[in-house]
Order: structure tokens, then sequence, then C-alpha cells
């Protein structure tokens, strides 16, 4: 494992939504791919209250590989809670959807750099003066994609 720098921690969105979640799914992993990434789905759990209410919970890695020596890695969580679903056709749910991301730029991924403290050394004198203007521009992309994303969900939310 490399150097990982947090770029983006626990940004969050949350809103009261009525819509089709299966659909949702299905748009927000095709935005995901857009951008050039790897989604993974690290978690999924349903959980229904003795209310009848559900509370979805998934969470999903999303990697990017920029080059050989730098790794962008998305995490959303999203969270939907007291949903219930409306009497149509499709699966309509109601209730408070919430994202939260997470942006983390891993250099020296595949772990060459690590071996002995003078390459340690060696890879920071790398990072610092060589790489400095390329490491800048992924971390701005990431970044953007991040915003991205979070721009995605909101103008899907709110049609």
């Amino acid at each position: 494992m490399g150097f990982e720098e947090l770029l983006v921690d626990k940004e969050k969105f949350s809103s009261d939504i009525v819509l089709d979640l299966q659909d949702f799914i299905t748009y927000f992993r095709r935005v995901i791919r857009k951008r050039g990434y790897e989604q993974i789905e690290k978690v999924q759990d349903n959980k229904i209250s003795p209310e009848g209410l559900k509370t979805v919970l998934l969470q999903w890695q999303c990697n990017k590989e920029f080059d050989d020596y730098h790794e962008g890695k998305i995490t959303f969580k999203i969270l939907l809670l007291n949903a219930k679903e409306k009497k149509s056709k499709e699966k309509i749910v109601e209730g408070n959807l919430s994202l939260e991301v997470k942006a983390i730029l891993e250099s020296d991924r595949k772990d060459i750099w690590s071996n002995k403290s003078w390459i340690i050394f060696l890879r920071h004198f790398f990072d610092k003066f060589i790489q400095s203007e390329r490491k800048s521009s992924l971390q701005k992309e990431l970044k953007e994609d991040v915003s991205y994303f979070l721009e995605s969900v909101k103008r899907y939310v709110s049609s």
C-alpha cells in the first residue's frame, strides 16, 4: 500500500426524496463509470422496522487509475432512512436520502518505493520536486470528480 492523501473527508448531501431507488442506483453507477471509475460494492444492507419503514445502506469504493504511480479512491456511503414504498407500478420510495463522500489520492500504489528508508526519502523527493505539478493536477481532478458526483445526485433528486 502506497502513500494515501485524504482530499475530501465526509462531504455530505441530504434530502427528502420521492424516487425510484433502483433507477437512482442505476443512474449513479452510470455516472461513476462515465468518469472512468471502477465501482465495487462494499456494503449492502436493508432493514425493515416494525412500522414497515425501510432503511437501506450502500457503501461503494470507486477506484480510478490515473497512471502507474497514482490512483484515485472515492468512497460513497448512501443511506436511505424511513423509506416507505408508494403504491404504483414502479418501486417509488419516499424517505430521506443522505450521501457521504470521501476521496483519497494514493501515490506509489504498487508499493515500489516503500522498501527501505533511503528509497522512501527518494519517493518524497520525487513527489515534492519532480511530480508536484502532476500531483496537484490529479488532486484537482479528483476534487472535481467528487463535485461532479454530488451535483449529479442533486440534479437527479431535484428532477
